[in-house]
């Protein structure tokens, strides 16, 4: 598949990626998920363990909530949170949700499913088709986040390397990594908006 050998290319883009200059992040081309204006704005890697489950109870929009009072409090806007969840039929591989650019966040009004809410911006944000994309797991194994710790498990494990305090930040790299995934999922797949 087309996709996988990105991947591949991906890797050595990452290796290459450039850092942050000027408090600007440096990009080669504009990409059609235009979500990093002027300043660094910050990424999240989020896994959503329950989608599967939730999913007839919420909207196709990009969105998230979460019980994570750490989370709420570091996310603001302009931010991104990059969703995963695992493949309903494979529960061992890994899917891009979607990408939620964060336009405000509030205390949820309805508790009953998490305690606060990121209103999305809904027309920066971007959700993937599910069904047409390759498993995750390569791409997830290339990210090393603020922290410098790479996600050393495999399959469903890796949930448990995303669960601490609902999310782990990402780095400026892993961010440029995860928004050319993102875009060779639309230019290939035309259903990913």
């Amino acid at each position: 598949m087309a996709l996988c050998v990105r991947c591949t290319e991906l890797s050595r883009q990452r290796n290459a990626a450039k850092h942050p200059v000027g408090g600007r992040l440096v990009m080669q081309q504009q990409s059609p998920i235009r979500y990093i204006q002027e300043g660094v704005m910050a990424g999240y890697l989020a896994y959503w363990k329950d989608y599967w489950h939730q999913i007839s109870k919420t909207n196709n929009q990009p969105h998230w909530s979460t019980d994570s009072e750490m989370f709420y409090k570091a996310v603001h806007p302009g931010d991104t949170i990059w969703g995963v969840i695992t493949d309903e039929r494979d529960m061992g591989k890994w899917k891009l949700l979607w990408v939620v650019v964060v336009k405000k966040r509030r205390p949820n009004n309805n508790p009953k499913y998490h305690r606060y809410y990121f209103v999305a911006d809904q027309d920066r944000s971007r959700t993937f088709n599910l069904d047409q994309q390759p498993d995750l797991t390569p791409i997830l194994w290339l990210l090393q986040f603020n922290s410098g710790h790479s996600i050393g498990l495999s399959g469903a494990r890796i949930g448990r390397a995303l669960q601490s305090h609902g999310y782990r930040q990402l780095s400026h790299q892993d961010v440029a990594l995860l928004q050319e995934y993102a875009d060779v999922l639309v230019k290939h797949h035309p259903g990913n908006s």
